[in-house]
């Protein structure tokens, strides 16, 4: 995983970084309006999380 992270030039490490700090307080704070954005931010930021890591 550190490995990666240094390889990448930290690209790999940052959307799973974002993804456990962001949801947490915007989806605490203001679970209706934010919700849907977030969620799909999350996905988006995972999938090329994902991508990052395959390749």
């Amino acid at each position: 995983m550190e490995a990666l992270s240094r390889d990448s030039g930290g690209i790999g490490m940052a959307p799973p970084k974002r993804n456990t700090v962001v949801p947490t307080p915007l989806n605490r704070s203001s679970m209706n309006t934010l919700s849907p954005t977030t969620t799909r931010k999350v996905k988006v930021e995972m999938k090329s999380y994902e991508d990052i890591k395959n390749n």
